[in-house]
């Protein structure tokens, strides 16, 4: 279970970190 837990985790903040950088990468007109 850790170690599943750890791997979603990881997906969790990778996939945050990704919107944030295409949120950022596109401006908002």
């Amino acid at each position: 279970m850790g170690l599943e837990c750890s791997e979603l985790n990881i997906l969790m903040l990778m996939s945050q970190s990704l919107l944030e950088i295409e949120s950022k990468r596109v401006p908002e007109h």
